[in-house]
């Protein structure tokens, strides 16, 4: 047999044989992550949202992953793996087996506080680098969405091409993750599967997995022949905390659960007692209104029973008044009658009258008619006389004699002389 083929054998045999450790655990990560730059570099290039290559991490600087605050009296923050590259920007990078509501809060915290850190007293904040914040999550956190992959980063609201370059959280729900074929995600998807492919339990890595050079790296990483006794046994301790703390942390959910039902029972009971008060107050107030009702009613009957006797009486004395009315009118009508033949005879007595007033008229008109003729007649005899005394004054007859004859007055004489 020949040596190459002896070790060909021999490296099956070894593969066969072969224990990994699962590398989400504390332990593995660190140290695949945490200690190899191109490792983290390649998890950061495919994971993180660059757009173009030329965002894309060309080397990396580890940095400590404890962020000591300024004052003593500040968060204390430690996280798994934390590094920069050539430009500037920080990576955080961090798994967590279990989930937790204030998990979100944490994060930001963290990359703010990697933020604001970068600033000393005096300087520009112009030298402010992006911090992004890659978080591999081993529960689902977001169940009512379908994307394993939440980007969140500062954005207008209605123009989302305005961006705030500052910090970028990146969450990662490796449960829901599932292996596709994508070409342009060909990494993020090798890196999902070695995190999510590979546990105690693998005995054969897949060949596309160790087919990438820094996967394959990754994998002899945590090849459990690579650790100590004591490491291994704090790889056991880790699991088991990981198991307390799921334990725990279902147990606080169960209770949290249970709090939030009986306090939206209370509330509902409250409700339902405010309700109730209400109602009953309504119902108290209603009671009172109709009882007031009542007896407005009651008062309003006992007045109209006082007006209907009232009227009753009115009743009784209009009809006396009327039986009284009814005398008056047959008496008026008596009287009526006797005036009638009265205004009958009347009549008579005014027609008689107004013949006597016409006959009386005619005469009148004609004694009128005989004056007018009797004044003209005067007329003329005066005019006849007044011609005859002036004749006989022209004629030398002294106006004495004019006077006396023709029965003239002297001073009638004297006008005609000078007339």
């Amino acid at each position: 047999m020949q040596v190459s083929e002896y070790w060909r054998i021999f490296a099956e045999k070894k593969e066969r044989l072969m224990k990994y450790l699962d590398p989400k655990a504390d332990l593995t990560f660190k140290k695949v992550f945490g200690e190899h730059p191109e490792l983290v570099k390649s998890l950061l290039n495919a994971l993180l949202p660059f757009k173009s290559e030329e965002e894309e991490i060309t080397s990396v600087t580890y940095l400590t992953p404890e962020m000591v605050p300024q004052t003593p009296t500040r968060k204390y923050s430690i996280v798994d793996v934390r590094c920069e590259d050539a430009q500037g920007r920080q990576f955080i990078v961090e798994m967590q087996m279990v989930w937790s509501a204030e998990f979100k809060q944490r994060v930001l915290f963290n990359a703010s506080k990697a933020y604001v850190k970068q600033l000393n007293r005096g300087e520009d904040y112009s030298l402010l680098k992006p911090v992004y914040s890659l978080n591999l999550v081993n529960e689902v956190f977001e169940p009512e969405l379908d994307d394993y992959y939440h980007y969140y980063h500062l954005v207008h609201e209605e123009h989302t091409e305005k961006v705030i370059d500052g910090l970028h959280l990146v969450f990662v729900e490796l449960p829901k993750f599932t292996p596709h074929t994508f070409t342009e995600k060909k990494m993020q998807v090798l890196w999902l599967r070695y995190l999510t492919e590979i546990d105690e339990k693998t005995k054969e890595v897949p060949a596309e997995l160790l087919a990438n050079p820094e996967i394959a790296k990754a994998v002899s990483e945590i090849e459990e022949s690579a650790y100590t006794e004591e490491e291994l046994l704090g790889y056991d301790e880790f699991w088991d905390m990981v198991s307390v703390e799921k334990t725990l942390a279902g147990r606080l959910e169960r209770l949290t659960k249970a709090n939030d039902d009986t306090e939206e029972k209370l509330k509902a009971t409250s409700s339902q007692l405010e309700a109730t008060s209400s109602q009953l107050e309504a119902t108290s107030s209603q009671l009172e209104a109709t009882s007031s009702q009542l007896e407005a009613t009651s008062s309003q009957l006992e007045a109209t029973s006082s007006q209907l006797e009232a009227t009753s009486s009115q009743l009784e004395a209009t009809s006396s008044q009327l039986e009284a009315t009814s005398s008056q009118l047959e008496a008026t009508s008596s009287q009526l009658e006797a005036t009638s033949s009265q205004l009958e005879a009347t009549s008579s007595q005014l027609e008689a009258t107004s013949s006597q007033l016409k006959e009386a008229e005619e005469q009148r008109k004609e004694a009128e008619e005989q004056r007018k003729e009797a004044e003209e007649q005067l007329k003329r005899a005066n005019e006849e006389k007044l011609q005859s005394a002036k004749k006989l004054l022209q004629a030398g007859v002294s106006a004495d004699i004019v006077a006396s004859t023709l029965n003239l007055s002297m001073d009638e004489i004297k006008k005609m002389i000078q007339a």
